[in-house]
């Protein structure tokens, strides 16, 4: 996000600062950021040389949709927790901050667009019945990446700030370029983060939205599909009564179908950035008042979310039913070859 400070700014006996932390206070933060970030990159590298292993082993399952657009978001995951741990040994006025800026808010809307475009796909499928003229994830991605873009377009104009006012302001680390774009930029440009923060909630809603309604399409045609057939049952044998279906039909409920289960995991897919940005919005939101001091709980838990996002995508891509077997499958091809 674009911030300006000058010299004018009043000084920190004048003016509460929001995030005018402690280093003692920093220093837990940076931390949380490395080990969530080292640890989702190791978690990342897995997916990838799972996926390359399905693609080699089982190219048809691997050739989805889900996975496609999933394995992308873990591959941008990747580039932007890698870019954060090179931020934190860099100044706010240096060439790389100014870049990271632009990255961090693409990347972010980027991920979370790709992985809740998946429920989006299943309602046009299911709901809709539309068929794609073309694989899918080919104008998925550019229209994400478009997205992104106009969640972003406010900060395009660069970073301008003056070190020596931060260093002022703030501790003596406030030029770390890593804390200047995720938390005081958010003091002094609340505008473009609420503008960020809109396209953010409006495609998690939309996919849990579209979620929801797809459940209920599949839920009432095999609802419909289960009453017909046992109607038609009991008008030839007559045997079966009005009250017996109903307890038939609610005793059946939760077994409706595979279609349904793939429908009900997609709710994960846009429960990953909901989880991970909602501390993020409820911090800026604590701001929102003039002079307001930052919760640092708040700050804590966003950075941790943020730092695991990688993990929580992987999650996301292994509950998948034709990946979930892999590692055991992977396992045993191992064994065999060390032991032959």
């Amino acid at each position: 996000m674009n911030t300006t400070i000058t010299d004018e700014s009043a000084t920190a006996e004048e003016v509460t600062h929001a995030f005018g932390i402690s280093e003692a206070h920093y220093l837990p933060l940076k931390y949380i950021s490395v080990i969530g970030a080292t640890l989702s990159v190791a978690m990342l590298i897995v997916v990838v040389l799972t996926y390359a292993y399905m693609v080699y082993y089982h190219r048809q399952e691997s050739n989805r949709v889900t996975l496609h657009c999933i394995c992308l978001a873990n591959l941008i995951s990747i580039a932007n927790v890698m870019v954060d741990l090179v931020s934190f040994n860099r100044s706010m006025d240096s060439p790389f901050c100014s870049s990271y800026n632009t990255w961090s808010g693409l990347s972010t809307v980027l991920t979370s667009s790709l992985t809740c475009v998946t429920s989006i796909h299943l309602f046009t499928v299911f709901c809709l019945h539309y068929h794609w003229p073309t694989r899918p994830e080919y104008l998925f991605v550019p229209m994400c990446l478009v997205y992104a873009v106009i969640a972003n377009i406010m900060d395009f104009d660069g970073i301008h700030a003056d070190t020596t006012s931060m260093q002022h302001l703030y501790f003596k680390l406030s030029d770390n370029c890593w804390y200047y774009i995720q938390y005081v930029d958010r003091e002094v440009v609340k505008s473009s983060w609420y503008f960020y923060y809109t396209f953010l909630a409006f495609v998690i809603f939309t996919s849990f939205l579209a979620s929801l309604m797809t459940m209920y399409t599949i839920y009432a045609q095999q609802r419909r599909n289960m009453r017909s057939m046992m109607y038609r049952d009991a008008e030839a044998t007559n045997q079966i009564h009005q009250d017996t279906l109903h307890r038939i039909l609610l005793h059946a409920f939760p077994k409706v179908g595979s279609n349904l289960v793939i429908v009900l995991r997609s709710l994960m897919y846009p429960m990953v950035p909901m989880i991970v940005h909602v501390w993020g919005f409820a911090l800026q939101m604590t701001i929102v008042p003039q002079n307001a001091v930052a919760n640092y709980g708040l700050m804590v838990m966003d950075t941790t979310f943020t730092s695991i996002e990688g993990l929580l995508i992987s999650a996301v891509f292994f509950s998948d039913p034709t990946v979930n077997t892999l590692p055991r499958e992977m396992w045993g091809r191992w064994v065999k070859h060390t032991t032959e």
